[in-house]
């Protein structure tokens, strides 16, 4: 397996590392490879959440009890809507890529920095 990271850096206040896996070095080369990482990486600077994917829901509502008003899995990034499509959540944007490179593509870990925010 291969592992990418994708670094975005937005007006130098919110700044994003996303670690994707992949098959191979050359399925990481591709453009849709390349684009995919890019709008998630855009995607989590701009909605910030908090995690990758659900979790036992207690333990997830204890962990961010802010995400209450917004709901667990608003707050989980495969399960969000796509900012630059929301008629898809991430996790269906990651499948139309799996299916175009003919390989498994996985989040790995983010981590979303910001200078401005409390």
């Amino acid at each position: 397996m291969h592992r990418h990271i994708e670094a975005y850096s937005h007006q130098s206040r919110i700044g994003v590392l996303v670690e994707l896996e992949t098959r191979d070095d050359f399925t990481a080369r591709t453009d849709e490879f390349k684009h995919l990482a890019r709008d998630i990486a855009l995607h989590i600077a701009a909605s910030n959440p908090v995690g990758i994917e659900p979790i036992d829901e207690r333990s997830l509502a204890r962990q961010w009890a802010n995400t209450a008003a917004t709901g667990i899995n608003d707050a989980v990034l495969l399960e969000q809507p796509f900012i630059k499509d929301e008629s898809m959540t991430i996790r269906e944007r990651i499948i139309l890529t799996e299916h175009a490179l003919k390989a498994p593509v996985r989040i790995v870990r983010f981590v979303r920095f910001a200078t401005d925010e409390t």
